[in-house]
């Protein structure tokens, strides 16, 4: 379908332009028009909605050099970006988005984060993300090319994992200055002074994202690595249980989960391993296990090289599972 957007203004320096499906007046075509609308405009995502018949939703986009900005209005959707469609871009982006009616619920580095009205947050499209919007929802989308707001920031994985809170000054004063923006830009603008503005507004972007965010990141990680800790512990009779598969459950690089490991001073093999003798020794005392063979056991808690097993047990607590089980057999 091509998109016929409605011109609002003939400025040369920036240009407004607005989507509705109130235009499309078959309702089966309303959705497909402004997710194909969307798409064109801010990111090529994967856009699902819940209900089927006609769509109501809106798109209004302020170009300003190479950053748009993009109001939102729409009924219930999911919208993804997958590995997939990451490596069809030529380019990135950063997306700030602001939540300014409802609420939606973003997942980001295997982070869930639920934006209440006024939340904003920084989105990553080097990087797979959910957003999901479980009720019409009002939303503000500022598209920044990555390479201008990268150096900005200390830690983009960082930025990108919490939230600017809506009591937060800063969010207040970005909130302001892209009003400022859009207000100033109905006017024509010089080029200079317009780079200047889309500057000032980096800056504020780049200070929400770090303000308070090293004590916010340590509670991130920690939260993080219980997390894992208990995937682990819930899947220890999963024999295949690797780091990547554990990496990619939580949508983070295995280096990151090594990391978090080693900020526990210990290792990812090291902590499974040690899971799943401990539950492996307790199935063995534990008398309701009495109808279960050794063998049974260790397999169970993934264990698959009895051998192998049998020896880890003994290093770790100074005999072999039948006489852990049985203090009193001779072997």
């Amino acid at each position: 379908m091509t998109l016929k957007g409605i011109s609002m203004s003939d400025n040369i320096t920036t240009h407004l332009q607005e989507w509705t499906t109130k235009s499309v007046v078959n309702r089966r075509e309303q959705f497909s028009f402004w997710s194909d609308a969307i798409c064109e405009k801010i990111f090529q995502l994967q856009i699902n909605r819940r209900n089927r018949g006609g769509f109501w939703g809106s798109l209004q986009t302020q170009k300003l050099r190479s950053v748009s900005i993009n109001q939102v209005r729409s009924e219930e959707h999911i919208a993804e970006l997958s590995n997939v469609g990451i490596s069809r871009f030529r380019e990135y982006y950063f997306k700030l988005h602001i939540q300014n009616s409802s609420i939606a619920i973003v997942h980001q580095h295997g982070c869930e984060t639920i934006l209440k009205p006024g939340d904003a947050i920084l989105i990553d499209s080097l990087y797979p993300f959910r957003l999901d919007f479980p009720t019409t929802s009002d939303c503000c989308s500022v598209k920044i090319p990555r390479e201008q707001l990268r150096p900005l920031l200390k830690d983009p994985r960082t930025a990108t994992t919490s939230p600017i809170p809506v009591r937060s000054p800063i969010n207040k004063a970005i909130k302001h200055y892209i009003q400022f923006l859009l207000n100033t830009c109905r006017e024509p603008v010089a080029d200079d002074q317009l780079q200047l503005y889309l500057n000032n507004l980096l800056g504020l972007i780049a200070a929400g994202t770090s303000d308070g965010r090293e004590s916010e990141n340590q509670t991130f990680q920690e939260s993080r690595i219980s997390q894992i800790q208990r995937y682990i512990m819930a899947n220890l009779e999963d024999s295949e249980l690797t780091p990547s598969k554990v990496a990619d459950y939580f949508s983070v690089s295995v280096s990151y989960l090594y990391k978090l490991f080693a900020k526990e001073n210990q290792t990812f093999g090291h902590f499974l391993r040690e899971q799943r003798l401990e539950c492996a020794a307790k199935s063995l005392q534990n008398q309701s296990n009495d109808n279960h063979t050794i063998s049974e056991l260790a397999y169970h808690f993934g264990f698959n090289d009895l051998s192998h097993f049998w020896r880890l047990f003994r290093k770790r607590y100074g005999m072999t599972p039948r006489k852990f089980r049985n203090p009193d057999s001779s072997s």
